[in-house]
């Protein structure tokens, strides 16, 4: 494995300025996190009445940030958690410092940060719960500092799950700190947000809210697909108060389905949610299944797509196109699920050459659909890896650039390649019950 001593991390990180905290991988994206992250930089649709939906209020850390970026991290002034570092019990480490009102200091053996394996780092959790690595030496002795053996990083995501067809609880003590559902039933999605936020014991929930769908369309003839959990769009002027409903709900993104197999909602009215959406500052998420569908769905300006495609094989040109303003999930494993499976083929050749063109991957499974481990998913990861990403790619893919949760890897990160996937499936969500022996 290639590991950095502190001596490469400059002593300028002890800064909370921006530009500094680039060079840990803070927030200007700096030491290479930003391999496989753009801001999405391609044309907007241009605006129509749709858009001019007002929005009612809420307090919501997400709004008005682009497409495409994660929500700012909540405070425990406006419902923030209260379950962080600093307070015994299951708690993850999330948005703010559990209730401590003071700076909290970890130290491990390594530190992945920042798109490298580092020595010599500590991490610092400030009372608004964001963590930025600085150089051990700032770190305070005693007990003022919690120490771990092996490797700190930044929180494991999936960036494709069902809630209502997993248990959550599992999901978290299978390693994933964090997850984006991508269609449900609203106030069942919200009320297990809150739950994570107030009492711990389940990953911090990112959520779309309802599938937005042609009237008839994917998925209201599935039977896993309960009442509630889409909401049919017959035009474009009910874009505007679909998005604005399920902003009100507490979403950060919008999901949309584009399937072969049904009704499909119309270009104009794709546009106009998208352009709805965008306003309201909310990335939308497509499901893109059957030919055509990535294409509609680069077409109408959508910022990600729920799967790689995998029905068939996008040509380089729309591959390029997508890659510089996109950002793709995984979602590899659901075909064959370990076993061989043409469609994975297809899948895995098309993410390899989006990622070759610069394309944004994320690491998600579609938890909820078929028997796929409820945690991190070995098998997602080896595909990943067959699609041309390396171990940092893909820990780049699983991690946010700022956040408020952290894993950690008890017997330490391996980036060989061969080991990897096994050795990343051991991470756990630290939390304030973690107390490792030393």
């Amino acid at each position: 494995m290639s590991v950095e001593s502190s001596s490469g991390v400059p002593a300028i990180c002890a800064s909370d300025s921006e530009e500094t905290a680039g060079c840990c991988g803070g927030a200007s994206g700096g030491c290479g996190l930003s391999a496989l992250r753009r801001a999405s930089s391609g044309p907007r649709p241009t605006v129509t009445r749709a858009e001019e939906t007002p929005l009612p209020e809420r307090s919501d850390p997400a709004h008005g940030k682009r497409p495409g970026e994660p929500p700012a991290p909540a405070s425990t002034e406006n419902g923030g958690s209260g379950a962080g570092i600093g307070v015994a019990g299951s708690g993850p480490v999330s948005a703010g410092p559990g209730g401590t009102g003071r700076v909290e200091w970890l130290l491990a053996d390594s530190v992945w940060w920042g798109g490298r394996l580092r020595t010599g780092v500590a991490l610092r959790v400030a009372p608004d719960g964001v963590v930025k690595p600085v150089p051990a030496e700032l770190a305070p002795g005693g007990e003022g500092t919690r120490r771990f053996p092996g490797t700190l990083l930044p929180g494991l995501v999936d960036a494709h799950v069902h809630s209502a067809l997993v248990d959550l609880g599992t999901v978290r003590a299978g390693g994933i700190a964090e997850v984006w559902d991508l269609g449900g039933v609203p106030a069942a999605v919200s009320d297990l947000a809150q739950r994570a936020r107030l009492a711990g014991g389940l990953p911090k929930i990112r959520y779309a809210g309802p599938f937005l769908i042609a009237p008839g369309g994917y998925p209201s003839d599935r039977s896993w697909a309960a009442a509630g959990s889409w909401r049919e769009i017959g035009s474009a002027a009910e874009a505007g108060a679909a998005v604005a409903e399920v902003w009100a709900a507490g979403a950060t993104l919008i999901k949309v389905t584009a399937h072969t197999g049904g009704p499909q909602l119309a270009q104009p009215v794709l546009k106009a949610l998208v352009t709805s959406a965008h306003a309201a500052g909310l990335p939308v998420v497509v499901h893109a299944e059957g030919a055509g569908t990535v294409a509609t769905a680069f077409t109408a300006g959508a910022d990600v797509l729920a799967h790689t495609p995998w029905t068939e094989r996008i040509d380089d040109s729309l591959l390029r196109a997508c890659a510089q303003r996109m950002t793709w999930i995984s979602t590899l494993d659901i075909h064959g699920w370990g076993d061989p499976d043409p469609a994975a083929e297809v899948a895995v050749d098309n993410l390899r050459r989006f990622a070759g063109f610069g394309g944004t991957v994320r690491y998600g499974t579609d938890l909820g659909n078929g028997p796929l481990p409820p945690g991190i998913n070995a098998r997602e990861i080896r595909l990943l890896q067959a699609a041309g990403l390396t171990p940092g790619a893909v820990l780049t893919a699983m991690t946010e650039k700022t956040g408020t949760t952290l894993s950690w890897i008890s017997g330490g990160l391996d980036l060989t390649p061969e080991r990897f996937a096994d050795v990343l499936v051991t991470a756990r969500v630290l939390d304030a019950g973690v107390h490792p022996s030393t």
